[in-house]
């Protein structure tokens, strides 16, 4: 889940491990450029919670994806302004 959903600036992004797992957390532009890296780590099981500053980046509209072991998932995200 990621809220809020639009957002200014700083969003949250929660997910919950079943148990303990390696996760990569990136984000894309719509064009399918990587620009930005949250996490690239192992995480112990239980709930999680990664907060996601988009100071560098514009307005528009973006994919995270998550990666925790052999789970991945996608979400898109809208920057509304700083």
């Amino acid at each position: 889940m990621v809220a809020p959903n639009p957002f200014e600036a700083i969003t949250q992004l929660e997910y919950v491990l079943a148990s303990e797992e390696h996760v990569l957390i990136e984000v894309y532009d719509l064009a399918g450029s990587r620009v930005l890296q949250l996490a690239n780590e192992v995480r112990p099981a239980g709930h999680q919670t990664e907060q996601l500053n988009a100071g560098a980046l514009q307005p528009g509209s973006y994919l995270i994806r998550l990666i925790a072991g052999e789970s991945s998932t996608m979400k898109m995200i809208v920057l509304v302004g700083q």
